[in-house]
């Protein structure tokens, strides 16, 4: 549903950007159950109808994705 939102409310080449944990670090972070991983972000987006433009590093415990519209 929430990829579903997202392309709902963006304009045709509108862009998305995610940032999330990139691992769970001894209690700094999601538990490492509920981690979404960079390689599963880029498979939910991409069945979602947007195409990644570019990754990026946002600090060094995330990673950081830009997904454009369809």
């Amino acid at each position: 549903a929430f990829i579903t939102e997202i392309k709902r409310v963006l304009k045709p080449g509108g862009r998305v950007f995610i940032i999330d944990w990139s691992d769970s670090f001894a209690g700094l972070g999601p538990r490492q159950d509920h981690l979404v991983t960079e390689s599963t972000a880029k498979e939910i987006f991409e069945q979602g109808g947007f195409s990644l433009e570019r990754s990026f590093e946002p600090g060094a415990h995330h990673y950081g994705l830009i997904f454009i519209k369809n």
